[in-house]
């Protein structure tokens, strides 16, 4: 029987869920490490250095586990930071991350041969891009990924609520050698325009692809907030593309962002609201970057009948 180690990393809940008719069981899980005390409450997951450990952020700290399973502090933040989101392991070894810094979104570089941690940038509006946009109240969604350029691209939720139109998450840039940092893109508005990032970026062929909560076509619940989209981020000219809007029946307001196959292919997963029902399921969905016409192909469709 082949073992497959885990880490715990949240307490979740009691769930009533529907049985997963397509699951097979094919591994053992082992218990690797358990967080149960000081440095709990995990925010994310976990990014694989080249050694084989993992590292990974609490609210307070970022900190390393061997494979082994054995924990240890790689850093503790200031009193007025908590982590957000999970780690990005550049080539060479060197972890990017992001934390709430007062209520800012910052991007930090942590080197682990010497313990060295420095905050890179720390956003602002006056500093990075818009006269109208403030950060303040924004939250880093996901992960960081480094560009073909080789800087570091993330997104954001939420924004100020006195702003004037409302805005509803960004995409950012930081270089991780100067720290420079600038806003390339803002979601803004009511419904069709996209808004709220609901995941980090994953790239494919030079460009990075994301997805957005609601804006987009109208919905079942609730309408006016549109039923999002995926989108194109050029990195090269810094501009936003729509590629795909959810329609409901390909699926509606994803949670997360996407995944990238080693075919170039992109998954995800998506609500799917069920005509005539109280609730929704969701289901698996699949994009292909290369596709001109933005067809999106469900997978896995919990709806259907066993064996379809």
């Amino acid at each position: 029987m082949r073992f497959v180690r885990v880490f715990v990393l949240c307490l979740l809940p009691t769930l009533s869920v529907a049985p997963v008719v397509h699951a097979q069981p094919v591994a053992q899980v082992e218990l690797v490490h358990a967080f149960r005390a000081a440095p709990g409450n995990p925010v994310g997951g976990l990014a694989r250095a080249a050694d084989g450990s993992f590292y990974g952020l609490t609210a307070r700290l970022l900190y390393c586990v061997t494979p082994g399973g054995v924990l240890s502090v790689a850093h503790t933040f200031e009193a007025s930071s908590t982590g957000a989101g999970t780690p990005t392991i550049a080539p060479d070894g060197i972890v990017y991350g992001t934390i709430m810094r007062a209520n800012r979104v910052a991007v930090f570089r942590f080197d682990p041969s010497t313990s060295a941690f420095r905050i890179l940038h720390t956003f602002d509006s006056a500093r990075d891009g818009s006269a109208t946009t403030d950060f303040y109240g924004r939250t880093s969604i996901g992960s960081l990924i480094i560009g073909p350029d080789g800087r570091l691209y993330g997104t954001t939720s939420g924004g100020h609520p006195a702003l004037t139109p409302a805005r509803y998450g960004s995409v950012f840039r930081v270089d991780p050698v100067t720290g420079a940092g600038v806003t390339l893109h803002e979601f803004s508005g009511a419904a069709p325009a996209l808004r709220n990032p609901a995941g980090g970026l994953v790239e494919a062929g030079g460009q990075l692809y994301g997805t957005v909560q609601y804006g987009g076509t109208p919905g079942p619940v609730p309408a006016a907030a549109g039923q999002g989209g995926i989108y194109r981020l050029d990195p090269a000219a810094g501009t936003v593309t729509t590629v795909h809007l959810f329609t409901g029946t390909n699926g509606r307001n994803p949670i997360v962002g996407l995944t990238r196959t080693t075919d170039g292919l992109l998954y995800g997963t998506a609500f799917q609201h069920i005509p005539g029902g109280s609730s929704s399921a969701s289901h698996v969905f699949r994009f292909n970057p290369q596709d001109p016409n933005g067809v999106l192909e469900v997978v896995l469709d919990p709806t259907a009948p066993p064996g379809q």
